[in-house]
C-alpha cells in the first residue's frame, strides 16, 4: 500500500470583496478537526460566520495604515466587513465548493 502524506489537500481561490475591495484567499472547505470545533457554538448564525472565518487562509485587511500585519482572521473582525461584502463572499465560497465537489 503506498503511503499517504498527511497534507492540506484543499483548493484555494481568490476573491475581492466588491466594496470594501478586501482580497480574500479561501480553501474550498474546512477541515473535520474544525468542524468539531464549530458545531459547539450556540447559533447558526455565529456556526456560519465561524464557517467562513476557518475557510480564509488569508487576507489583506488591516485596522489601519501604519500597521504591519492585517487583521487575525477571526468572527470579531469578519463583522467589521460590509454586510454585502460578507453576503458576496458565501455566495462565491458555496459556488466555489460546490465547483471542487464536481471535479
Amino acid at each position: 500500500m503506498n503511503k499517504v502524506i498527511a497534507k492540506d489537500f484543499r483548493a484555494l481561490k481568490e476573491f475581492t470583496l466588491p466594496i470594501s475591495k478586501v482580497v480574500i484567499t479561501c480553501y474550498s472547505s474546512i477541515l473535520l478537526g474544525e468542524l468539531g470545533e464549530i458545531s459547539k457554538k450556540e447559533t447558526s448564525f455565529e456556526t456560519n460566520i465561524e464557517v467562513v472565518a476557518k475557510v480564509i487562509k488569508e487576507w489583506n485587511f488591516y485596522l489601519n495604515e501604519a500597521d504591519e500585519s492585517p487583521l487575525p482572521i477571526n468572527v470579531e473582525n469578519l463583522s467589521r466587513l460590509p454586510a454585502p461584502d460578507f453576503e458576496y463572499l458565501v455566495k462565491e465560497l458555496a459556488e466555489f465548493s460546490a465547483d471542487q465537489k464536481k471535479s
